[in-house]
């Protein structure tokens, strides 16, 4: 099962990531 970190590098590193933005 994926972690909340691995989940969020996976959305910062994905091109339409705006989790941050």
């Amino acid at each position: 099962m994926p972690t909340l970190r691995m989940l969020l590098v996976a959305c910062m590193e994905s091109p339409g990531c705006h989790c941050l933005k």
